[in-house]
């Protein structure tokens, strides 16, 4: 269905997403942070695998937003990545992920 033809713009949306990140509205960004959340789940493992590099620091980026809200659903974008994730995916980016997560937590 739907999912299979996304799949196949997976390169354009994942670029349109994290664009978004960087728009000047909070609530522009928070979809996209939500967007990439739920395509974790929608589309894993194969997006973490595929899109890690692009994905990961996009997301430890959003959780030093200036906006609290957005922040916060960084963190639990991160946890839906991390769910459908290989260990060796996720290694190269858990210093700098953990250490966000810490100081989103202080």
């Amino acid at each position: 269905g739907c999912a299979k033809q996304l799949a196949k713009q997976l390169d354009a949306i994942v670029v349109m997403v994290v664009n978004n990140l960087a728009d000047p509205h909070a609530r522009v960004r928070w979809a996209a942070v939500n967007t990439i959340g739920q395509m974790c789940t929608d589309f894993g493992p194969e997006l973490q695998r595929g899109y890690h590099a692009q994905l990961m620091p996009a997301l430890v980026r959003a959780m030093q937003d200036s906006s609290a809200r957005v922040q916060g659903h960084s963190a639990s974008a991160v946890i839906n990545f991390c769910e459908h994730a290989d260990q060796a995916v996720l290694e190269p980016y858990l210093e700098p992920t953990l250490g966000q997560l810490l100081a989103l937590l202080q």
